[in-house]
């Protein structure tokens, strides 16, 4: 999917750091003003597809230009970061009222409130058909969006599979025999035909993650931590599908 448009309306840096890594894993980076005026320009000449607004920063003018690109895009979403006090002069999509412990927690909460397609093909790459079977057990009756789960064994069946469809979101092991993670990712990319990934894998070491950076920014999920589980997997696979 397309690079996305991400405006942060906010003057607290922590605040803005957070939100910078918490897309660091796609190419969607967002862009913050720190003053009404600077959020103004922003939205008026952004044509953003996500928001997250300090409610302090909602000036009237900012307001009615939110007001306004949400009139003509529908699947425009504001979210607001901090409590907001009495009724709103915008209808926030979501609330954060603090920065969440992990990013895997805010992309939970950030999950359900995203204009997700219909379906959501998505491809996990493993040597390991439990790990397929897993997904599959999970997603193949979700709705809302609706899963459509493809396995493949190899980088080399991958790449068929990648040819005749090409997934939302890839699930990539990294240790595979006749072709391994690492070749069909950087393969991938330099054909122009590298999908949003998740390196799904039992231990990732450090020059690991210098070498798929080498080739672009994909999300690291270890198998068996905390951040594997379904609920947590399936929230960062709608973020990945969504932000690309």
């Amino acid at each position: 999917m397309a690079k996305r448009r991400i405006v942060v309306l906010q003057n607290d840096q922590e605040w803005i750091d957070y939100l910078l890594e918490a897309f660091d894993d796609t190419p969607s980076t967002p862009e913050a003003a720190k003053s009404p005026q600077e959020a103004l320009d922003l939205v008026r000449r952004g044509n953003p597809d996500v928001v997250f607004a300090s409610p302090g920063l909602l000036t009237k003018p900012v307001t009615a230009a939110l007001q306004a690109h949400r009139a003509s895009n529908a699947d425009f979403r504001v979210f607001s970061l901090g409590k907001t006090e009495g009724p709103s002069a915008y209808p926030f999509d979501g609330v954060f009222e603090g920065m969440s412990e992990s990013i895997r927690d805010f992309e939970k909460k950030l999950a359900p409130h995203l204009p997700l397609p219909a379906q959501i093909h998505l491809l996990v790459v493993d040597d390991q058909p439990g790990i397929g079977e897993m997904f599959r057990d999970y997603f193949d009756h979700r709705t809302d969006p609706q899963f459509i789960v493809e396995t493949a064994l190899n980088g080399l069946e991958a790449e068929k599979k990648i040819e005749k469809q090409f997934p939302d979101v890839m699930v990539l092991d990294i240790k595979m025999p006749e072709k391994d993670g690492r070749e069909l990712f950087r393969e991938l990319k330099q054909k122009g035909k590298l999908p949003p990934t998740i390196v799904f894998c039992d231990l990732i070491a450090s020059e690991e993650i210098l070498y798929f950076r080498k080739w672009g920014n994909p999300a690291f999920i270890e198998k068996g931590a905390h951040t594997s589980t379904p609920p947590a997997l399936a929230a960062l696979i709608k973020k990945i599908a969504y932000f690309g």
